[in-house]
């Protein structure tokens, strides 16, 4: 195993293990226009997904290409 596809596996574990029970990615911050009366203090943001997202489909296509040789 390559050492990138090595360190795309530890990052995939960090990015499973953080869902939360639901398996979401949230995380503790407000909704941006719902104004001060919202109570929403757990949310998914944007950034997060985006990284995660991308952390396991480069750990995908990693896998993948080892199994392609």
């Amino acid at each position: 195993m390559s050492r990138e596809t090595r360190d795309s596996r530890r990052k995939v574990v960090a990015v499973s293990s953080t869902p939360s029970t639901t398996g979401a990615w949230v995380e503790t911050g407000r909704l941006r226009y719902h104004g001060k009366g919202d109570d929403t203090r757990r949310v998914i943001e944007s950034q997060t997904f985006i990284r995660n997202v991308r952390v396991l489909s480069e750990y995908l296509s990693a896998v993948r290409h080892l199994k392609l040789k």
